[in-house]
């Protein structure tokens, strides 16, 4: 097993890895819906005007 005063560190930095990769996939989401809704909305501004 590891060191007791090596274990907590390893658990936070995978903790803190997992909170830093969820972030970054709810950021890239939402970045992807905002880019999908503009083309979306220039779209059908396109259709309107012809």
């Amino acid at each position: 097993m590891f060191p007791i005063s090596v274990s907590p560190l390893k658990y936070h930095n995978k903790k803190m890895f997992l909170a830093i990769a969820a972030s970054i996939r709810v950021h890239l989401c939402f970045y992807i819906g905002i880019v999908f809704l503009m083309e979306y909305l220039k779209k059908c501004k396109n259709y309107v005007t012809e």
